[in-house]
Parts: C-alpha cells; sequence; structure tokens
C-alpha cells in the first residue's frame, strides 16, 4: 500500500520537537516542587501564627481578669479550617443542561403577538 509523502510527514516528530517538550516538561516539573514547597511553609507559618494569637489572647483575656476582677472577656480565636474548594465542588453541576429554555416562561412565545 503506497502512504503519500505528505500524509506520513504530519506523523513524524523530529528530535528537536521531543527535546523542547522535555525541557519544558522539566522546567514544570521543577516549578511544581517549588511551588509544594512554599505552599508547605506557608501552611507551617499560618498554623504557627494561628497558635500564637490563641495563645496571645488567651493570655491576654487571663491577664485583665487579674487585674480587673469580675470582668470576663470573651477569648476570641482562630480556627483552622478545611479547603472551600474540596467541599463546595460538585463534579454533577459540569454536566446540568444551562440552555436558556430553562429561564422562559411557558406562555412565552416568539410566534405570538
Amino acid at each position: 500500500m503506497w502512504i503519500p509523502a505528505s500524509l506520513f510527514t504530519l506523523f513524524s516528530i523530529n528530535k528537536e520537537t521531543v527535546d523542547s517538550l522535555r525541557l519544558e516538561n522539566a522546567e514544570l516539573k521543577a516549578r511544581d516542587s517549588v511551588l509544594e514547597r512554599e505552599l508547605l511553609s506557608t501552611k507551617i507559618m499560618s498554623d504557627w501564627l494561628r497558635l500564637q494569637f490563641n495563645s496571645l489572647s488567651a493570655e491576654r483575656s487571663i491577664l485583665i481578669a487579674k487585674a480587673y476582677p469580675g470582668l470576663n472577656l470573651p477569648v476570641p480565636e482562630i480556627a483552622r479550617t478545611r479547603s472551600r474548594v474540596a467541599d463546595n465542588f460538585d463534579p454533577r453541576v459540569l454536566f446540568e443542561d444551562q440552555s436558556e429554555l430553562e429561564h422562559i416562561p411557558d406562555d412565552a412565545s416568539p410566534f405570538t403577538n
């Protein structure tokens, strides 16, 4: 069976393309690992700041209660929250019909005057 050369060139790939794709892949993996490390350090810093704030708020409330007997102030606390994206994401929403027909009333017809 004879295959035209123009069709054959569509499926061929040269070494430069493969090398550039490999280089781009390596760059993206390096960037991903850097971002993962930065995210981890940010989470650690956030947890540390949250714990420091909570402990200082509790300490402040205790000191005010000792300085002014009978005055009990509420202690604010920063609680750790889960990721909102994972909680609110529902993959079934992707497959819902978003047509305009749902919003047109039944009595509204484009063919009546």
